[in-house]
């Protein structure tokens, strides 16, 4: 129950950060579009700046200028009080007074004139519109001078672009009224008072070119979600694998005390009846009850022996005595050990073997490993047990192999069988008792070894225990 609330407040947890990241990346996406648009302003009244200085630095000089059109000589001179220009937009300038001055030269006739012409605004635009004027008064192409300001802002709007949103596309556009639809993406457009077009930029961007401008909140968004994400998965996997290991030891304490109460019960019921009902005085009885205890205490001890072999192996503190043994010969000596029970369980136990085959290995933790596997397939097989034992040689060593024809284990647990405490099914429903232990020892020698165990079963169909070993010539 526990659990489920921790689940339920990690996924509560989960939608809420993605809710804000996603708002988070939602307002990073407008303020860029904001931005990308204010910069797109910002550049073409740039270019509209330089264009104006450019032209008027080549068309006059400051004082006396000589300028030539066709049979005309132009002498122009601008008189100003101040020039103040500032190369961003966005200071403001004052207003200022511009005295414009023409002497017109003709070779058929000498004329001299002044026009003075007073403009009250931006320097640039009225700079430019000033000296447009008196070109035109003096006989200079009106045209010309529009046509070559609207070639400078493209080309220096195209070059500051490039360095500015390279990867936004464009298009200039041209017309001569306000425009009838509004384009969000437009610039604030450039209007000549003497031709009256205006000249603006629309952008054309899209939403992975205005993404790229984001990149570094959506590479910190992603990071975040994915180390959040990955906490709270490993956080429930490590409770639930918890859980797991609660339960098994939980299951382990329970059989190993249905275990340990067997012989013990057993044995306490031997030494009642020596002492109480006068069996002493029965030879026969006594060397029952006798012999009836020492099975128990050695069942007793081979329990708590096995416990403390897999401890003392996962803490690395057992060392193998290693010695060429034969699996044929190991193996017949063990089924000779477990004749009494195969009788009982009315078994059938084949040994296929071609030839003996030696290893190296620890002569008791092997007898231990292969009893293990063959007490496994009598008990959890059905009446009557069928239980084949191969032993093949491979390419890379001996196989020794017990298949029986028993319950047989469901896919979902068979990663799982070879963990300690972890049984198949688990608690005191099993109909075979145990303590999780055989299994987990198994897999645990056989890593010592050099060698692997691996299982291939079925669910009512049996079971196939696989052990690989290293094959060596006898010494």
């Amino acid at each position: 129950m526990q659990s489920r609330w921790l689940l339920y407040v990690m996924l509560f947890s989960s939608v809420l950060l993605t809710l804000f990241v996603a708002f988070w990346m939602r307002e990073s996406y407008l303020r860029a579009r904001a931005d990308l648009h204010e910069r797109s302003d910002f550049v073409f009244n740039q270019a509209v700046r330089t264009a104006e200085d450019s032209l008027l630095r080549w068309r006059f000089k400051t004082g006396d200028s000589m300028a030539r059109s066709g049979d005309s000589l132009f002498n122009i001179r601008i008189e100003m009080d101040t020039l103040r220009y500032a190369k961003t937009f966005m200071m403001p300038r004052p207003p200022k007074t511009f005295l414009i001055h023409s002497e017109e030269d003709r070779k058929d006739t000498s004329q001299h004139f002044m026009k003075k012409q007073v403009f009250d605004g931006p320097p640039g635009k009225d700079l430019f519109s000033a000296a447009t004027i008196i070109v035109r008064a003096s006989g200079g192409s009106k045209e010309g001078v529009d046509t070559m300001m609207v070639q400078m802002i493209e080309r220096h709007f195209k070059r500051d672009a490039h360095q500015v949103f390279p990867y936004i596309s464009y298009q200039f556009k041209h017309f001569d009224n306000q425009p009838e639809t509004f384009d969000p993406w437009m610039t604030r457009a450039y209007f000549d008072p003497v031709s009256g077009n205006r000249l603006a930029v629309i952008l054309t961007p899209t939403l992975w070119s205005i993404s790229r401008e984001i990149w570094p909140q959506g590479l910190f968004s992603f990071i975040l979600l994915f180390c959040i994400y990955g906490a709270f998965i490993l956080s429930w996997r490590t409770m639930r694998r918890q859980e797991a290991l609660t339960e098994m030891k939980d299951n382990f304490v329970s059989n190993m005390t249905h275990e340990l109460k067997t012989p013990i019960a057993t044995v306490s019921v031997a030494l009642e009846a020596l002492e109480s009902f006068n069996v002493l005085k029965d030879p026969q009885k006594t060397a029952e009850y006798l012999d009836m205890s020492k099975k128990e205490l050695s069942r007793l001890h081979l329990l708590v022996d096995q416990v403390l072999r897999t401890t003392s192996i996962e803490s690395n503190k057992i060392k193998f005595q290693l010695e060429s043994i034969g699996l044929l010969q190991l193996t017949r000596e063990i089924l000779d050990s477990l004749k009494i029970q195969t009788d009982n369980l009315h078994a059938v136990v084949q040994l296929n073997a071609p030839a003996e085959y030696f290893i190296q290995a620890d002569r008791m933790h092997l007898t231990n490993v292969l009893y293990n596997l063959v007490d496994n397939g009598l008990k959890y097989s059905k009446e009557n047990p069928e239980l084949t034992i191969q032993l093949t040689e491979s390419a890379t060593g001996i196989i020794w192999s017990a298949a029986d024809q028993g319950i047989g284990i469901h896919p979902d647990d068979l990663e799982r069988i070879f963990d300690k405490f972890y049984r198949v099914p688990q608690g005191n429903t099993h109909t075979v008792k145990g303590y999780g232990l055989g299994l987990h020892y198994v897999k645990q020698v056989m890593e010592m070894l050099g060698g692997s165990v691996q299982v291939k079963s079925e669910p009512g169909r049996g079971s196939r225990f696989e052990l690989h070993f290293i094959k060596t010539h006898p010494s």
